[in-house]
């Protein structure tokens, strides 16, 4: 297989990819931040966006166990890949790193190629093609595609049935909403991971550029408002409210500049990550609620009118598609705000991957 971490890629580099795995018959594993999963090259059955939910099923995971995996980019985003990765240890893990950054945290790699990985990629695929009197037996990237179709199915039964804001539909309706051409920055934790789990593949242009690591929520309004002063097209920066907090200064930029950038915010009053790991069963033995989960309780509307950026909280879903399609034509910076019930989403969430795993059926 190939997985592909965050990546600048260029569209010949996406092209270059998918030449490969079309002629070896590999899936290719993109998360929205490699620049594959959107655009006219994803729009075809190589690209699995599903990849999170796929592999968190344990009887998938296990029956998928590659031997072969090219790896393009930083270490994926997705907790569940990367453990399946360091599960199976595949035997042949083949990291293409031209810049020498060492992004091999599970130090899973048989081999580091120092390379340009477009030529590569166009090289192996005519080795490839060549190398076979037939094509490649197709059966292994079938069971791709078919898990890829069930899981995209059993997320939009779920979505449907509950009207609740809450991050994964918040995910789809920013994706249905951004035009051709449009640059997506997202936020560290929860933000980058829903977007991983919940972005389908799109035949739309998308720049998708996110920080990463452990000063990955400080400087999100900036970075997002001079990436925003480099493009040529609208501009949306996706994250939470504490990463919004940590720069909420850089919002000056967006007036001093005469900035245009629609900053969604997923407001679940605190760190809404921590729910999900471990410590959260310890509750009030840790003072969860104070240390971990660390609500604030703030308005943004005040904030917003000192920087003269446009603010609007959300109520359904009709309001937030409105208020993305006005924000995303006014040529000036907007933040729409959107309210998530912190206990509802965890739920939510357990409930998807409860629904893709009944349409695995352990296959």
């Amino acid at each position: 297989m190939i997985a592909c971490g965050p990546l600048d890629s260029t569209p010949d580099l996406a092209e270059a990819i998918l030449e490969l795995a079309a002629a070896a018959r590999w899936p290719v594993l993109a998360e929205p931040t490699s620049q594959l999963r959107c655009g006219s090259h994803a729009d075809g059955a190589l690209v699995v966006s599903h990849a999170d939910a796929l592999l968190r099923d344990a009887a998938f995971a296990a029956a998928h166990a590659p031997d072969v995996v090219l790896r393009f980019g930083s270490a994926p985003t997705s907790k569940a890949l990367r453990l399946w990765l360091e599960r199976h240890a595949p035997p042949h893990v083949l990291l293409v790193d031209p810049d020498g950054g060492a992004r091999d945290p599970s130090h899973l790699a048989s081999e580091v190629l120092r390379l340009d990985p477009a030529p590569l990629c166009s090289r192996l695929a005519r080795a490839v093609a060549g190398a076979r009197s037939k094509p490649a037996d197709a059966r292994w990237l079938r069971a791709f595609e078919d898990a890829e179709r069930r899981a995209a199915a059993a997320v939009e039964r779920c979505l449907a049935a509950d009207d609740a804001l809450l991050e994964p539909r918040v995910i789809r309706e920013l994706g249905a909403a951004l035009p051709d051409g449009a640059l997506l920055y997202v936020s560290n934790s929860m933000p980058v991971r829903d977007l991983d789990g919940f972005l389908p593949r799109s035949p739309r242009r998308l720049r998708v550029l996110c920080n990463r690591g452990a000063n990955g929520i400080d400087g999100m309004v900036s970075s997002a408002l001079g990436a925003a002063a480099a493009h040529d097209g609208p501009s949306v920066l996706l994250t939470g409210d504490l990463a919004l907090l940590h720069d909420l200064g850089g919002l000056y930029a967006a007036r001093r500049h005469a900035l245009a950038l629609t900053l969604v915010v997923l407001n679940n009053d605190g760190g809404g990550i921590f729910s999900y790991l471990p410590i959260a069963a310890h509750g009030d033995a840790v003072d969860f609620e104070a240390n971990f989960r660390t609500p604030h309780g703030l308005d943004f509307a005040p904030a917003c009118r000192t920087f003269g950026v446009r603010h609007t909280r959300v109520g359904s879903w009709e309001h937030l598609r409105f208020a993305l399609k006005e924000s995303l034509g006014s040529g000036c910076s907007s933040l729409i705000e959107v309210p998530i019930d912190r206990d509802r989403s965890l739920a939510h969430h357990r409930a998807i991957e409860r629904a893709v795993a009944d349409a695995l059926g352990g296959r």
